[in-house]
C-alpha cells in the first residue's frame, strides 16, 4: 500500500514512494518502472510513513518508520539496498511526516504526541523539541523555503502553528474551525472536522496551501497569516494533499489537490476568486480547471516539477500518473 512520496533531488524525474510493505521504491517516470528498492531489517513489518531528500546533498534520502528516522546513501550501487546508512531514534511515538531544511543540516519530524522534533543531521540526534501548542496528533510539518528560522505544523486539533524553530517559540497559532467560519465555508464541520491534513509551500516560500479534513483548501501569503487570501470547497471529503502546480505567481497560480472523495484536480486561483465574488457564488459547486475521479482512495500526491504530471499513491500497490492537458 503506497503511503507518502517525494522527488529525488539527484534527478527530478525520479520519484520515491514508501509503503506498508516496509520498503521504499524509486520510480523512473521516463519508463514508468521501479528502478531501485530500499529497506532495512530493523523496520521489517512496519510501514514507511514519510520520505524526504536533502536539497544540498543529492545522495541523502531519509524516511520515517514508527518513531525512528533512517538515512540511506544513494551512492550505494545496489538495485536492492537492504541496510540503512544510519538510524536515529526520534521521540517515543509514531512519526507522521518529516521535512528537511534548505540548508540540509536539519530535519523536522511530526509525531502522534503533537510534537515536532528537530534532528541535527550531522550529529544524527535530536537537538530540540517544539511542543505544548498542539493538543492532538501532529500530522504535517514543513520548513518554509528560503527562511532561516520558520517552520509550520498542522494537527488533528484543527490548528496550524507557525514556529520560530531557532527560539522554539510560536509565531502564530491559527484555529482552522474559526478561520473557515469567519471566511464563510459551507462544508460540514460536524461530519468532517477541519483537521489540518497537509501544508505545502510555493517554491519561493511566499505562499502556502493548507488542506483540511472538511474538504476546504486555504491559500495564505506566508508573511501575512492574519487572514487567508482564499478559502474554497475543493472536496466532498477530507483533503489528502495539495501542491502548487507550475507558476506560483498570483497572476497565473494553479493549485493541485486530491481528497478522500477520489477527486484529483487542478484549480485556477483567478477563476476561483472571480467565482467566489460573483453574484451566483452560492448557486452551484465550484468546478476545477481539470479533474478526474481516481479509482481508489488516494493516500498522497506529488507534482512532477519538470512535466507537471500528477503522481497519486493510493490504497493499492500502484502509483497512477496523470498528465493534465490544460
Amino acid at each position: 500500500v503506497s503511503t507518502q512520496s517525494a522527488w529525488a533531488t539527484v534527478d527530478p524525474r525520479i520519484l520515491a514512494s514508501g509503503a506498508e510493505d516496509s520498503s521504499i521504491r524509486l520510480w523512473d517516470l521516463r519508463t514508468d518502472r521501479s528502478v531501485r528498492r530500499f529497506s532495512d531489517n530493523s523496520f521489517e513489518g512496519d510501514a514507511v510513513s514519510s520520505i524526504a531528500f536533502s536539497s544540498t546533498d543529492a545522495n541523502r534520502m531519509f524516511c520515517s518508520v514508527a518513531h525512528k528516522v533512517y538515512e540511506f546513501d544513494m551512492r550505494n550501487p545496489g538495485i536492492l539496498v537492504r541496510e540503512a546508512f544510519v538510524n536515529m531514534e526520534v521521540g517515543q511515538d509514531e512519526i507522521n511526516q518529516i521535512s528537511v531544511h534548505d540548508n540540509g543540516n536539519l530535519l523536522a519530524a511530526a509525531d502522534d504526541m503533537g510534537e515536532i522534533h528537530l534532528v541535527d543531521l550531522s550529529r544524527h540526534g535530536v537537538i530540540k523539541t517544539l511542543k505544548n501548542k498542539h493538543k492532538n496528533l501532529c500530522n504535517t510539518v514543513r520548513f518554509r523555503p528560503g527562511s532561516e528560522y520558520e517552520l509550520f505544523s498542522g494537527a488533528f486539533d484543527c490548528t496550524m502553528v507557525a514556529w520560530n524553530f531557532v527560539s522554539a517559540k510560536p509565531l502564530k497559532r491559527i484555529d482552522m474551525a474559526k478561520e473557515i467560519h469567519i471566511n464563510g465555508s459551507s462544508n460540514n464541520q460536524t461530519v468532517n472536522p477541519p483537521f489540518v491534513q497537509c501544508i505545502n509551500f510555493s517554491s519561493d516560500g511566499q505562499y502556502l496551501t493548507v488542506g483540511l479534513g472538511n474538504g476546504n483548501v486555504l491559500l495564505y501569503e506566508a508573511r501575512r497569516l492574519d487572514q487567508p487570501m482564499l478559502v474554497y470547497d475543493a472536496h466532498m471529503g477530507s483533503v489528502v494533499q495539495t501542491s502548487f502546480f507550475g507558476s506560483s505567481s498570483l497572476v497565473d497560480m494553479r493549485i493541485a489537490s486530491t481528497g478522500n472523495d477520489g477527486l484529483v484536480a487542478v484549480w485556477d486561483v483567478s477563476t476561483i476568486w472571480d467565482r467566489l465574488t460573483s453574484e451566483s457564488a452560492d448557486e452551484e459547486r465550484l468546478k476545477p480547471l481539470w479533474g478526474v475521479s481516481h479509482h481508489s482512495k488516494p493516500n498522497w500526491m506529488v507534482v512532477d516539477p519538470s512535466s507537471l504530471a500528477l503522481c497519486v499513491a493510493d490504497t493499492t500497490s500502484h502509483i497512477t500518473v496523470y498528465r493534465p492537458q490544460l
